[in-house]
């Protein structure tokens, strides 16, 4: 990733500008997934780990499935210049068509009739730098869990969707970009809702040793209901990995990256590469 830009905001918050525009007169804000059980604690520490940066006039969080809802989020941040990132994994239709037509947003940077102008980034989960983000997260469950990562099977965990939408064509560019990497002795990516599935990974990934590496930016319902009993365990940890042994395998389960740091960094980059875009009002 490139120069750390948490740092270089914090070193100077009153001074950063983005092609001549102060960041600090422009908001941001994060959409996620959200659960009707709750769910969206960490996109709220995210929330709260940007603020202290002091990159933007304002931060804040809506959910498509929780309070406040993606239709109330823009009304969160009152700034001309609204920057709106999907904190999704993949690029499914909820990211592409559902988000946008609930905000009334008519593409990439939507003006409305008042001036205001919103930015709508692609989700997180699809940027090249998403791929160093999750292989640094492999590679530390590996060490952590005694795993050589060139003996060992890196098992992507995704959400997908039955009626299609995109979701899967985001995970599985992801996984070949960690193919390529050469790092792993095989990389596999399993669904909760299409084949192949996950609950089937003891028959679909033969290594003794596995790194599995939820791809779901959230932790909420799907990493502690669906996630979790895959491997035995009651709960996953959004701040931890897990190693164990289980069904002859030997297993280094990833921590969630709901609020990490480098998650923050991530979307810092993201807004900026935005507001450089060559279509920038």
């Amino acid at each position: 990733m490139d120069a750390c830009l948490i740092e270089e905001y914090q070193r100077d918050k009153n001074s950063a500008t983005v092609d001549g525009m102060k960041t600090t007169e422009i908001g941001l804000l994060l959409i996620g997934h959200g659960a009707s059980q709750g769910g969206g604690a960490p996109l709220r520490r995210l929330v709260e780990r940007l603020k202290t940066v002091g990159a933007f006039a304002q931060v804040a969080a809506c959910f498509w499935k929780e309070k406040p809802y993606v239709g109330e989020g823009l009304g969160l941040i009152g700034t001309p210049t609204v920057l709106a990132v999907p904190v999704f994994a993949t690029e499914g239709r909820i990211a592409k068509d559902m988000i946008p037509a609930e905000m009334g947003l008519s593409g990439p940077v939507t003006r409305f009739p008042d001036g205001r102008c919103v930015h709508y980034l692609r989700p997180v989960g699809v940027h090249p730098g998403m791929t160093s983000l999750l292989k640094g997260r492999a590679l530390a469950a590996a060490a952590e869990g005694g795993l050589d990562p060139c003996r060992s099977a890196l098992m992507l965990i995704a959400h997908g969707n039955k009626q299609g939408g995109g979701a899967r064509a985001s995970a599985e560019a992801v996984a070949q970009r960690l193919r390529a990497d050469g790092s792993w002795a095989s990389v596999t990516v399993l669904f909760l809702e299409e084949e192949p599935l996950a609950q089937n990974w003891r028959e679909l990934v033969p290594e003794e040793s596995v790194v599995v590496v939820p791809l779901l930016l959230a932790a909420g319902q799907h990493a502690s209901r669906d996630v979790a009993p895959l491997f035995g365990l009651a709960e996953l940890q959004s701040r931890q990995s897990v190693s164990l042994a289980f069904a002859g395998r030997r297993l280094a389960i990833s921590a969630g990256l709901g609020d990490d740091e480098a998650l923050a960094e991530l979307i810092l980059r993201m807004c900026r590469e935005a507001l450089l875009a060559p279509n920038r009002p």
